[in-house]
């Protein structure tokens, strides 16, 4: 985009670059719909086979899925698709997921709308930071549940050896 911006590529050019900005979308729309287990990962708790449709509408819930991971503990082990790539717009998708806005800015790079494009790749860089904001958040969450192993995993060594020594 940041070379369609600059105004001197010609229309294949563009074309091109839009079909690039596409097939980019549909392989995050692939990956927003992985599944584990079976299920989508950011569907929540809804029975779906995908978290999105090829639109971008968000398919799933905010239901939280939760694992207990000590006794009186547990902890959300998911996010939905709606926190990590954004809430669909139906009538503004300049304002909605970041499926719509990767069609949207496709679109402006085809017409060779510059003030578009520059907008659209703030609300690209906007959608990328949410989603880098939900890595961060799942991170935690796995050292929070590693750590949680690590300290069972001690209890247990313990327990056993004081098991040894009643025995």
């Amino acid at each position: 985009t940041l070379g369609a911006v600059n105004g001197s590529l010609s229309q294949s050019a563009l074309d091109a670059t839009a079909s690039e900005i596409e097939g980019i979308r549909e392989e995050i729309v692939g990956l927003a719909n992985t599944t584990y287990l079976g299920r989508p990962l950011f569907a929540g708790v809804v029975d779906t086979d995908k978290a999105f449709d090829p639109s971008g509408a968000y398919l799933g819930d905010a239901g939280a899925v939760s694992r207990t991971v000590a006794p009186g503990t547990s902890i959300q082990v998911n996010l939905s698709g709606e926190q990590v790539f954004g809430a669909f717009d139906g009538g503004d998708p300049t304002n909605g997921n970041l499926f719509q806005i990767l069609d949207r800015l496709a679109a402006d790079v085809r017409s060779g709308d510059v003030a578009q494009m520059q907008a659209g790749m703030n609300r690209v860089d906007a959608g990328t930071e949410r989603v880098s904001v939900a890595q961060a958040q799942i991170g935690t969450r796995g050292r929070q549940i590693e750590a949680l192993g690590e300290r069972n995993g001690d209890v247990s060594l313990a327990l056993k050896a004081e098991l040894a020594e009643v025995e």
